[in-house]
């Protein structure tokens, strides 16, 4: 049996992909920070719950897993205006964002496997003056995807660029300001979670080449 690795499962995207994995017939070892109470409704005996400290890389070297697939949803948002942005704000988000993403990359990946980033389309081209620590990680860890991709060859390695997505959290931020900024990039609708699972089995099933950054945006096409 295959197995994946996935952190930020407890958030809403991160649960969404741990069913879609399960279903493919995956062992799947769901990794979170503190919360498990979403994680903890899937009952499957394929699924392993394990707290894992993205901040330290000790604790993801010493990690008692390694896969066949790694998905790196985890990620660390400090919205706010650059006057307020702190180098501590900064370094966490590089830290969680791009720094963590390598390490998993580094000591928790099996030979000949397969390394799904989630990324925004924020690190490509939707930035605001809120997102400046966000979207400058994004970005990096867009150029990640494509550095790691050349720097083993054994093994694959993507990245999801998503647009806002149709989670609880975004449900309830102000809407007045989601239409504007959706209006602002071009986003007609919110993204389902399906498509960033039917992105991922067209990854599973070689429709990209390593080093691709997917853009999901209601229209999928990697470049």
């Amino acid at each position: 049996m295959k197995s994946v690795i996935i952190t930020g499962a407890n958030s809403e995207i991160g649960y969404s992909i741990c069913e879609f994995f399960l279903n493919e017939n995956y062992k799947v070892i769901a990794c979170v920070h503190e919360n498990v109470d979403r994680i903890e409704k899937i009952k499957s005996d394929k699924l392993i719950i394990k707290k894992l400290d993205l901040s330290s890389e000790e604790s993801i070297k010493s990690f008692e897993y390694k896969a066949d697939v790694i998905v790196n949803v985890a990620a660390y948002y400090f919205d706010d205006y650059y006057q307020n942005v702190t180098k501590e704000d900064f370094m966490k988000t590089l830290e969680i964002n791009v720094v963590a993403p390598f390490l998993t990359f580094k000591y928790l990946l099996n030979d000949n496997g397969i390394v799904i980033n989630i990324s925004s389309t924020d690190g490509i081209d939707t930035f605001n003056e809120l997102t400046i620590t966000y979207a400058a990680s994004k970005a990096a860890l867009n150029n990640l995807t494509k550095a790691l991709a050349y720097a083993r060859k054994d093994t694959k390695v993507y990245a999801l660029a998503l647009n806002w997505v149709n989670t609880e959290m975004i449900r309830t931020i102000n809407q007045e300001y989601l239409k504007f900024e959706m209006k602002r990039i071009g986003q007609e609708k919110l993204i389902d979670l399906n498509e960033i699972t039917d992105s991922i089995k067209d990854v599973l099933d070689g429709k990209y080449e390593s080093g691709s950054i997917i853009r999901i945006d209601g229209e999928k096409n990697g470049n």
